[in-house]
Order: C-alpha cells, then structure tokens, then sequence
C-alpha cells in the first residue's frame, strides 16, 4: 500500500512538473502571444524569456510584431519583425519589457541592431534598449544602447558587456519616424545575449592561440 501512494505521489510529482515547465519560445508568435504566456514565459537555447508586457507608449498594436529566434554556442539571439513604414508627419513606436534568465550560464553582454532599416530625407529609425542587471527595470536602467538610422549617419549594430549575471531586465523600444518632410520603414530589429563559455572551453581556446602563436615563432 506504502508503495502505490508513494507511486502516486511520484506521478503527481512529475505530471505538476511537466505543466509548471515553459515551452519553447515559437518562431512567428506575435508580442501579444508572448504577453499571454505570463510569468512563465519560454524557452529559447539556454535562457528563459518570461514576464512580456507591452508598454503604454506603444503605437504598433502587439498583434503586429512577430518574434523569431535561433541559438548558437554561447549566444543566443531573439527578434522581432515588424515591417512597419511611414511618411512625413507620422510615426510608430513599438516598446515592451521582459526578463531574460539564464539558465546554464550566466549572461556578460548584449548586443541590439536594426535590420532592413531604410529612411529618406530626414526620417529616422532608432532601438533603444535598457538593460537592468538581476531583473526588471523599476527605474533607470545599469545600461542603455542606442542603434539608429537617420540616413546621413548611422549606427545599426550597438553592444555592452558587463560582469556576469544570471538575469537580465529589458527594455525594447523601436521607433519609425518619417520626419517633417521624409520617410522611414523598419523591418524589425534583434537582441543577441552573450554568456561564458565553458571553463573548459575558453582553456581550450587559450591552448590553440598558444600552439598558433609557438608554430609561426618556429617558421
């Protein structure tokens, strides 16, 4: 009898366990089904994105941005399609906050850039992204980042790095601006989140540049 409770409390174990786990982020989910997943949020690589909320200042409705991600050794990287164009008198802010915990090892950077970015006359396409060290951002941001494209300068790719942590809070802001006589479009934009390698790895890595550097001293 002590066994089949002690089954039953195992089943009951797992299965609550397997409802509490988060699914895997989905490519082409808009900002509003990522809302909708609440503080559980997903899974994309080796770091959680939870806790999305789309922020008042927003014009682009949250039906209307579309995520997609990938994941690669000691990066993992999360967009956002938004194909959103505009002309001169108008234009569009979409802006949203989240949590993003890692899960295996501990974030040291972030970079954030503009694709398909294209302005005329004096339109302009900007991300700004806040990032709060250890969780959400209640106040002013640890670091703010700033890509733009105004046409006659540009900076599409922007990053920082800090000491490791095991969660991040963001910010993403991105705005479409037409200008007084211009006009812009935006085909989205990106985060990429960095971390530690493996100690491992990096002794791996300091080995071969060591060999490299012993062969070409021979030669």
């Amino acid at each position: 009898m002590n066994r089949q409770l002690l089954n039953l409390c195992l089943a009951a174990g797992l299965a609550a366990t397997a409802q509490a786990a988060p699914m895997a982020c989905v490519a082409n989910a808009t900002l509003d089904e990522y809302v909708a997943l609440g503080t559980g949020g997903c899974i994309l690589g080796d770091k959680l994105l939870s806790h999305f909320e789309r922020l008042p200042v927003s014009t682009v409705a949250g039906d209307q941005a579309a995520a997609y991600g990938s994941f690669a050794p000691y990066t993992v990287q999360s967009g956002w399609n938004v194909n959103r164009g505009v002309g001169a008198g108008s234009s569009d802010t979409l802006s949203f906050s989240y949590l993003v915990t890692a899960l295996l090892h501990p974030i040291i950077g972030v970079t954030g850039g503009l694709v398909r970015s294209v302005v005329n006359g004096d339109g302009a396409n900007t991300l700004v992204k806040e990032i709060c060290f250890g969780g959400h951002c209640a106040g002013v941001a640890d670091l703010t980042l700033i890509a733009f494209d105004i046409g006659v300068d540009q900076e599409l790719t922007v990053s920082g790095y800090f000491a490791p942590v095991w969660s991040v809070g963001v910010i993403d802001t991105v705005t479409i601006d037409g200008g007084l006589t211009g006009s812009a479009f935006l085909g989205g934009f990106y985060n990429t989140y960095h971390e530690t390698p493996e100690p491992g790895t990096t002794a791996l890595l300091a080995t071969g540049a060591a060999s490299l550097i012993f062969l070409r001293r021979r030669r």
